[in-house]
């Protein structure tokens, strides 16, 4: 039992809705409801009951609900004080980076940055969206260069932010030219879920908008093959194993020959933002950084 599987059981508690708990949570409703099942299964006792329309607590989980929801509580003061206190005596920028995006060369930008307040301390991480997401949102990492559903944001999580778009783009579904559907130029979602898919992740932010347009669309999730790279997910690619789904600006830095992208249609949009919490515009740091980083986008 860890604090983000209690985390996940009071999300689950307040919607008594796997889809939207997951949503709120940025992460798929397949990952949540494994993590939740491993959570009962430690416990020994079932703490939701489940049908096909309904999610409803069971006894013993409205009284685990309730001590989750002061853990969880009490987890977020001890981080909030301790990130107050660290910020009281330094300087700090900590900027959360989709993993991808070293191939984008915005980590020359963010070196550049860096150069020019040696007096400061600034802190890179790199991670697929969800977890720079929820890293934000926890108050972990003060900006984050990433992509994001901003349709799809709940309203109170989209009050919270700051959000600037750099980026527009949509998904692609990758092939080989040995592929039969390597002929068209566009592709449709049914055809896309005829392929063996390698996806890059499940909380990358390409799986996560193929998982949405597909459950939009009343289809049934398929079986990904998760890789750990994205290079891994184009490797099955080029030798004809099956295909791969990415953003259009992301796969062109991984495009081998013999390998070719197709767009998906109905269109599935992308966008790729800098992001802050406006809470933290008042910091002379966040806002210097998000205004660097958007005249060197330009």
């Amino acid at each position: 039992m860890d604090l983000q599987q209690l985390r996940f059981l009071v999300t689950v508690s307040k919607t008594l809705n796997f889809s939207k708990a997951a949503e709120e949570l940025y992460i798929s409703q397949p990952t949540l409801s494994h993590q939740i099942r491993r959570l009962e299964d430690e416990l020994g006792v079932r703490l939701l009951e489940r049908s096909t329309r309904n999610v409803e607590l069971t006894a013993v989980g409205r009284q685990c609900v309730n001590l989750a929801e002061q853990i969880v509580e009490l987890s977020d003061q001890i981080i909030q004080v301790t990130q107050d206190e660290s910020r009281r005596f330094a300087k700090r920028l900590n900027i959360g980076v989709l993993a991808v995006y070293p191939q984008l060369n915005i980590s020359s930008v963010i070196t550049e940055f860096t150069a020019l307040h040696l007096n400061e301390t600034i802190n890179i991480r790199f991670d697929w969206s969800a977890k720079l997401m929820e890293r934000l949102l926890q108050k972990k990492t003060d900006v984050i260069i990433s992509n994001v559903d901003i349709d799809g944001l709940e309203n109170a999580v989209r009050e919270q932010l700051e959000i600037h778009p750099f980026i527009a783009d949509c998904l692609y579904l990758i092939v080989s030219e040995n592929n039969p559907l390597a002929a068209q130029e566009t592709v449709t979602l049914e055809q896309v879920l005829g392929q063996r898919l390698f996806m890059p992740g499940r909380t990358s932010s390409a799986n996560m908008f193929l998982v949405k347009a597909v459950t939009s669309a009343g289809y049934q999730l398929p079986d990904f093959v998760e890789c750990q790279s994205i290079m891994n997910a184009f490797n099955f690619v080029s030798t004809g194993s099956g295909a791969s789904v990415l953003s259009g600006h992301v796969s062109e830095s991984y495009m081998r020959p013999g390998m070719k992208k197709l767009r998906i249609v109905p269109e599935i949009a992308t966008y790729t933002a800098v992001i802050t919490r406006k809470e933290l515009l008042k910091r002379p740091l966040v806002n210097e950084f998000i205004r660097f980083f958007l005249e060197r986008q330009e």
